[in-house]
């Protein structure tokens, strides 16, 4: 299944930023593992990617391909 979840955004956040995943699952508020979790397509939750697009400063809707 391919990963629904715009993960170039993040990245591109990330580095932008010079922010660790660490860093940026804390600015999250969330944990490290679920970051990895979105990253990777794996189980995560509607809250998880509410708290990431916050941080992004972008809708949720605009995570998705």
């Amino acid at each position: 299944m391919a990963n629904l979840v715009k993960v170039v955004l993040i990245e591109d956040y990330m580095a932008k930023n010079k922010l660790s995943k660490t860093k940026f699952s804390q600015l999250c508020k969330i944990s490290s593992a679920t970051l990895d979790r979105v990253l990777s397509c794996g189980n995560y939750s509607v809250i998880a990617l509410f708290r990431i697009a916050r941080v992004l400063e972008v809708e949720v809707h605009q995570l998705f391909n």
